[in-house]
């Protein structure tokens, strides 16, 4: 069993741009920078049948390469006092459809829909906090970030690791458009 998720990588430049933001905040817990990435669909936890299905299905996506551009910092509250902080991306017709076609083959495979509007976003890190003011000065000072755009012609499919080591993903395979 393997808890996987479609994600694309980031160009060696925008990983260390998105570096330097990992700053000026105490108390985060700041994402390692080998693990930022874009989620494309979250598949949840998997046995190795449905992963070969997975991979069968990932494998049949075409589609032209296309730019991504990060633009922008943010947070999703996902409890009373802790945040996720993320940069955002600015997803363009083409991002959409890949992540479309990956929503459509995990329920052609009988996953789950996903309920929630795709968000695309780098996460940075988690922050527990009793008063979110430097949070909100932090994105205040970071409003309007942005990364130089790369091309992608590919994405890749991740594992999460179990144990809390260097990197929380593990890079499974990888897959061309077209």
């Amino acid at each position: 069993m393997a808890r996987l998720f479609a994600a694309l990588e980031l160009a060696p430049c925008t990983v260390s741009t998105l570096s330097a933001l990992r700053r000026d905040l105490p108390g985060v817990d700041w994402s390692s920078p080998e693990d930022f990435h874009i989620t494309l669909r979250y598949f949840g936890t998997v046995d190795g049948q449905l992963a070969a299905k997975l991979d069968e299905g990932l494998r049949a996506i075409v589609l032209p390469p296309f730019h991504v551009e990060i633009h922008g910092v943010g947070s999703f509250q996902v409890e009373p006092k802790a945040w996720i902080i993320w940069a955002g991306i600015i997803p363009d017709r083409r991002m959409r459809m890949l992540n479309e076609r990956c929503e459509s083959l995990a329920r052609s495979l009988g996953l789950l829909p996903d309920l929630r509007e795709w968000a695309p976003h780098v996460t940075l890190g988690h922050l527990k906090a009793d008063d979110p003011m430097a949070l909100r000065a932090w994105l205040d000072a970071n409003r309007t970030f942005s990364a130089p755009s790369f091309a992608t012609d590919r994405f890749q499919l991740f594992r999460r690791r179990g144990d809390k080591g260097d990197q929380a993903f593990e890079r499974l395979r990888e897959y061309r458009f077209g």
